[in-house]
Order: C-alpha cells, then sequence, then structure tokens
C-alpha cells in the first residue's frame, strides 16, 4: 500500500512488470547454464568466473554510459562519491559480492551439474522465500500471517515438484 502511494498506481505496475520480465530472464539463463554444465562442455567453476566477470564488465560500461550521456544523473553521483566509502563499506560490499554472487553461483552450478533442470528450479524460486527472511532478520521488516502461509506453500510447491522429477531422473539412471 505504501509503495502505490510513492510513485502511483503506474509506476507501481511499471516494476511489477520489470520483476515478471527479470524472472523470465533470469530463468532462461538458469536453462542455459543447466544446458551447458549438463552437457559436460564447461567446468562450473569456469562458467561462474567468466559469469561473473561479465557481469562485472557490463555493470561497469552502463555505469560509465550513463554518467558520460547524463551529466547531472544518478550515475555521476554515484561515481562522484566513491572516495566517500570508508574501509568498512568496501569490505561489506565485497563480502556481499563474493556470498550472494559467487559462492551463490558456485553452488547452483555443482549443483546443476548433478540435478536436472525441473527438479533444481523449484528449490531456485525459493530465493523470494529466502529474500523475505534476510530482510525480517537483518532490517526488522515484519512478516505478515499471508507471507508465512504463502512460504510454506512455495516450500510445499517445492518439494511436491522435485520429488516426481528427483524420481523420474533416478528410474531413467537406472
Amino acid at each position: 500500500g505504501a509503495a502505490v502511494g510513492v510513485g502511483g498506481a503506474a509506476s507501481y505496475s511499471l516494476g511489477v512488470a520489470a520483476l515478471i520480465v527479470s524472472a523470465g530472464l533470469y530463468s532462461l539463463a538458469r536453462v542455459r547454464t543447466a544446458h551447458h554444465i549438463g552437457s559436460d562442455r564447461v567446468d562450473p567453476r569456469a562458467l561462474n568466473r567468466r559469469r561473473m566477470g561479465n557481469m562485472g564488465a557490463f555493470a561497469t560500461a552502463a555505469l560509465l554510459l550513463d554518467a558520460w550521456s547524463h551529466p547531472s544523473g544518478a550515475a555521476r553521483t554515484i561515481l562522484a562519491s566513491v572516495g566517500l566509502i570508508s574501509p568498512a563499506q568496501w569490505l561489506l560490499i565485497l563480502t556481499s559480492c563474493l556470498a550472494s554472487g559467487f559462492i551463490g553461483s558456485s553452488l547452483q552450478f555443482e549443483a546443476q551439474k548433478v540435478l536436472p533442470a525441473a527438479s533444481s528450479q523449484p528449490f531456485f524460486a525459493l530465493q523470494p522465500l529466502f529474500a523475505c527472511g534476510w530482510t525480517w532478520l537483518f532490517l526488522a521488516e515484519p512478516i505478515a500471517p499471508s507471507m508465512l502461509t504463502g512460504g510454506a506453500m512455495m516450500v510445499a510447491g517445492a518439494l511436491l515438484a522435485s520429488t516426481d522429477s528427483i524420481e523420474g531422473a533416478i528410474n531413467q539412471q537406472s
């Protein structure tokens, strides 16, 4: 409710649409990753290193392009204030990138090497549930009973969806 009041219903709808498109593109990347890892053509660790390097290069290029094309924009402000970031803040930023980006992706790629995409995807769909838990733990945001109910349904759905897929994969390998 509060988010709608800030930017209006139109910007809220655009935000929801952006999240849906983002989820679709992200899932496409997961399927491509599963294909490459499953075909044994690519080492999961090498793929993750390339992925993280490419993401950093694209993000840096986008930031620099935006700063160049919008002299009074947010990107220029960000670049101008980089020197104000304390060493402790840099450490937190790097730790966050390492933990959620590199280590998380490494574990995902190792899992995708042995699990079919269809049986692992329901567990990847639990990311919003974990995000809700982290915001409660680190930001003290309240969790409504409807969120708990939805989270329980997500876990049950992931378990239900993956059970048949795992059993089928095991039977096919036998």
